[in-house]
């Protein structure tokens, strides 16, 4: 049988995000002397003390004698049963409890009882004991080894101190608790469970630094509004999925990582800069949707499915410039004026989709090299408005490629093209314009070709030549000049010609 306490954890769980927040609690600090107002309230604590399973028979007497206390002190041993018997009795008023000098043993269920699970450990403060209840402060047991799962989940905790000497943080163990500001994490801390911090509203910080801790678990962090600082040990350790998702962090050093799992980095709105390892592991959606986004340290060279999508401040010519592969919709709705590939040998479906403002695509490093190209690889851009500069040994294979074959091809000898005259001498080739046409010869080597192109590099009209003289056509246009470029042997000559 189902315990009702699992019962509710669960339910929690899927309703969580319908769940009202609780009261804003008082400050708890006592201006006039100087003592913390809950020093005060332990003088005249509610004292009682424990033995294994015997909490629930004197618990309502004890209370009955210090009733308007507010605190609550347990000392001796306990194990799970007096926990559940606490979380069954406890009056509203009791919103503190000092656990300091509680140990913590062991204890099985018997079979079949209604509590479920059987075994519950020594020194973990077991599974959802204090789930829900309007806590506003707790001192935990100083043999503490563990938090169980949902052990302090939706409470008005305000500041924790969690004991030296604990290793785990279980699963969702402090989850949806919307007072919590702080957190102070043992250097003998190891684990934390899934979603152990998630929706902690008001939690500004986390400090790891000092800790072992080997994973930011998966929705560690997530809904956390208010956490802006996030510091990590030096050590490798893992980022779980969306860890961070919806966070107000806005710089973030995460270089020691060695894994990031999908979406692990998903919907942090307000960052700006992130520090990676390019050789971690990466899954996909790693920084989707992080709008504020402008700088990436450690960009890996292989780009996952959706690594940056939706990075709308990001300039992607700095992520792309490096990448051998580009996954799937990885850089789509990124902005990129300029876009330099180096080492690319293949493009996804949507890699470079809806990139922003993009105007030149320089391929010159690849050569003849065609990185293998989706055919939607550029979803979203009027290719043939964007200028792809090409070497010119390698200027027929662009041409030819289905994709590339559509951007405004740019043979790399006219981009240091710059004389402006309509008579054009070298020592060489000569150009000289009469009416609408041109007359080229050359002086040495026979001319071979010739290609007139719109200053913004679109080609009006090119024409294979024979001989050392030449009379080419000049088509319609409206310009006021053209970019001519002429090859005789090995002599290639760029050339702006006046037509106006």
């Amino acid at each position: 049988m189902k315990s009702p306490v699992k019962a509710v954890a669960a339910a929690f769980i899927l309703l969580s995000s319908m769940m009202a927040p609780f009261g804003v609690v008082a400050q708890n600090i006592n201006t006039a002397s100087g003592k913390s107002e809950n020093s005060m309230r332990r003088a005249d604590a509610i004292t009682i003390a424990v033995q294994p399973g015997m909490l629930g028979s004197v618990l309502s007497s004890a209370l009955e004698k210090g009733e308007g206390s507010g605190v609550l002190r347990l000392t001796g041993t306990a194990d799970v049963r007096d926990f559940r018997a606490l979380a069954g009795n406890l009056p509203a008023y009791i919103v503190d409890i000092d656990l300091s000098d509680i140990t913590i043993v062991a204890y099985t269920y018997p079979v079949g009882s209604a509590e479920g699970k059987g075994y519950y450990p020594a020194d973990e403060l077991p599974a959802w004991s204090f789930f829900t209840l309007p806590l506003e402060s707790i001192a935990l047991p100083t043999t503490l080894k563990g938090l169980g799962e949902g052990a302090l989940s939706a409470t008005r905790i305000r500041n924790l101190d969690i004991p030296q000497g604990v290793t785990y943080i279980g699963d969702y163990a402090l989850y949806d608790s919307p007072e919590l500001e702080s957190v102070k994490f043992p250097a003998s801390l190891k684990s934390l469970g899934k979603g152990a911090l998630g929706k902690c509203i008001s939690l500004r910080g986390a400090d790891f630094s000092s800790t072992h801790l080997a994973s930011v678990p998966e929705l560690c962090f997530s809904g956390c509004t208010a956490l802006e600082s996030v510091r990590m040990p030096r050590l490798p350790y893992n980022v779980g999925g969306q860890a961070f998702r919806g966070t107000a962090v806005e710089h973030i050093d995460l270089s020691q990582a060695v894994s990031f799992d999908d979406y692990a980095l998903y919907g942090m709105s307000a960052l700006e800069e992130v520090s990676l390892s390019p050789s971690a592991r990466f899954g996909k959606g790693v920084l989707m949707n992080d709008s504020s986004l402008q700088n990436v340290e450690g960009i890996p060279m292989v780009l996952p499915a959706l690594f940056a999508a939706g990075c709308s401040s990001l300039d992607m010519e700095t992520v792309a410039t490096e990448a051998v592969e580009i996954g799937a919709w990885a850089l789509s709705g990124g902005h990129a004026r300029n876009i330099t590939f180096t080492v690319a040998d293949m493009l996804a479906e949507g890699a470079l989709a809806d990139i922003v403002g993009l105007e030149e695509i320089d391929v010159r490093a690849l050569g003849a090299s065609l990185p293998a190209t989706d055919e939607n690889a550029f979803a979203g851009i009027d290719t043939g408005s964007v200028r792809l500069i090409v070497t010119d040994t390698a200027e027929d294979a662009w041409r030819q490629h289905p994709v590339w074959g559509r951007f405004n091809i740019i043979p790399d000898y006219m981009v240091g093209a710059s004389v402006v005259s309509s008579n054009v001498d070298s020592s060489e080739i000569s150009a000289h314009f009469y009416g609408d046409t041109l007359h080229l010869s050359s002086n040495s080597s026979p001319l071979s070709s010739v290609s007139l192109y719109s200053p913004e590099g679109m080609l009006l009209a090119s024409e294979k030549l024979e001989g050392q003289q030449a009379d080419v056509h000049i088509p319609d246009y409206t310009g006021s000049y053209i970019v001519v470029v002429v090859k005789a042997g090995d002599e290639v000559k760029a050339m702006k010609i006046m037509i106006k």
